[in-house]
């Protein structure tokens, strides 16, 4: 483009001198500087002459060169917008300029004429923007809640925080792709309650419900969404935020609470009906009990007397049984096995550190068959010492003993192999006992004392 000298004149008095914007024109080859006007020597500093004497790599950072010269030989000769470039002006002061350009025919010279537009207090404002806009971020990815953003019309996401990965399975990428994705994840059963709340907004300006989402792999949670519209100066919705928290360790908490609630409700009844138990039904069989044994000592016909105090004793007895169950979840069976295999028996152990039990538990077996060989030992430790000596086919184990307890008897037994039927003696099965028998292979049931005729016997004639 060849500017006339009238044009030329024009131009430098009127559009190029006196141009509030800063301009000058470069030589292609040299990069010398030709021309400047006012504006340019006022915003960098240096004077017109100064400016003469210089090229354009003067008013540039070293490490900005490269790519200006790549730059001004890819230009062509019509207008050209190359965009944001540093410039440093004569005190050193870095500054931001958005630098259009146009190829010229100057002074016989192939040049270009530049207008320099400064945008310094733009990025300085852009800088700024970004730094908090990148400390802002910081604390929403910090926080443990989901915080999200979404346009007003269709509700498309526009932010979501990255913890919505950590709580839906799914990226805050693919929330932007998907505008459906939020809906989708609402569980099936609670999606029509979710959508006509939501739907709600437009009267309340707000939006809060607890509902359930399934996530990417499948698992059910429990969340608390709120969320509210943000207005402009114009009172006009202009988006829509909200935060989302999850609640499913507090609901399986709260349903814990409502569980031992009932189970302490239902453990006061069973108090509250052993408390008259206690108080009305087992004084009185231990009453009768006190009574026959004073009249005993003073009356000749003690055959009744003893008739009298059994039954009060089975009273009593059956009494606390029923005691025992209300306290138990459970009805304990005869034994693990209920019955052992059919096999001869010839001996028999029982061991009790209960003296009177001993002697009972004897009574009875010999009632049932007095062939029976019978053993009585009061420690499990004189038990051992015995067993392979006499071979007992059936062995009655009270657990708690001095010297050596039932479960260690046990394990003696288990660990040398010695097979045996073994049946345990409690006054009542707890639950946790009957779960450790289960480990020995010899423990074939529980008997609960006291004894009776009608209980050994299906397991002594079932042997036999």
């Amino acid at each position: 483009m060849k500017i006339s000298d009238e044009r030329s004149q024009l131009l430098n008095e009127t559009f190029f001198i006196k141009n509030p914007i800063p301009m000058w024109i470069f030589d292609l080859e040299t990069f010398q500087f030709l021309e400047v006007n006012e504006a340019a020597t006022i915003v960098y500093g240096y004077s017109r002459e100064e400016f003469l004497s210089m090229t354009i790599k003067d008013i540039r950072p070293p490490e900005d060169l490269p790519n200006i010269f790549n730059v001004i030989s890819l230009e062509n000769e019509g207008f050209v917008d190359s965009g944001i470039w540093r410039h440093i002006k004569k005190n050193g002061e870095l500054m931001y300029v958005n630098i259009s350009s146009q190829v010229i025919d100057f002074q016989g010279k192939k040049a270009e004429l530049i207008l320099s537009l400064d945008q310094t207090i733009r990025f300085k404002y852009y800088d700024e923007l970004k730094l908090n806009e990148s400390k802002l971020n910081s604390i929403l990815n910090s926080m443990k809640e989901v915080i999200w953003s979404s346009d007003s019309i269709h509700f498309k996401v526009i932010f979501v925080n990255k913890n919505v990965f950590e709580l839906y399975g799914y990226k805050a990428e693919e929330f932007y792709q998907n505008p459906h994705l939020w809906i989708e994840c609402i569980l099936e059963e609670d999606r029509a309650r979710v959508i006509e709340s939501f739907k709600n907004m437009n009267t309340s300006n707000h939006f809060e419900e607890e509902y359930r989402i399934l996530t990417k792999d499948k698992k059910v949670k429990w969340i608390k969404d709120k969320a509210w519209y943000v207005r402009n100066e114009f009172d006009e919705i202009i988006r829509v935020d909200g935060i989302i928290r999850e609640t499913t360790e507090e609901k399986e908490y709260l349903r814990k609470i409502k569980e031992l609630s009932e189970n302490t409700s239902k453990q006061n009844l069973v108090l509250s009906e052993l408390a008259f138990i206690n108080s009305h039904k087992i004084r009185g069989p231990l009453v009768s009990i006190l009574a026959g044994l004073d009249l005993l000592s003073s009356e000749a016909n003690n055959d009744a007397i003893i008739q009298r105090i059994k039954k009060a004793g089975e009273e009593l007895d059956l009494v606390i049984k029923n005691s025992m169950d209300l306290l138990s979840d459970e009805k304990w069976n005869l034994s693990l096995n209920h019955f052992p295999n059919k096999k001869e028996i010839h001996t028999i152990f029982s061991i009790d550190d209960d003296q009177l039990q001993i002697m009972i538990n004897k009574i009875l077996i010999q009632k049932i068959d007095s062939k029976f060989n019978i053993f009585v030992f009061n420690n499990a430790q004189d038990a051992l010492e015995k067993i392979i000596l006499e071979d007992p086919q059936i062995i009655f184990l009270d657990l708690n003993m001095p010297v050596m307890n039932g479960w260690d008897f046990l394990d003696v037994l288990q660990r040398k192999n010695i097979k045996l039927d073994v049946y345990i003696l409690k006054s009542s099965v707890d639950p946790n006992d009957k779960k450790k028998a289960e480990k020995y292979e010899n423990v074939k049931g529980f008997l609960t004392k006291p004894l009776s005729k009608e209980t050994l016997e299906p397991i002594l004639h079932c042997a036999n």
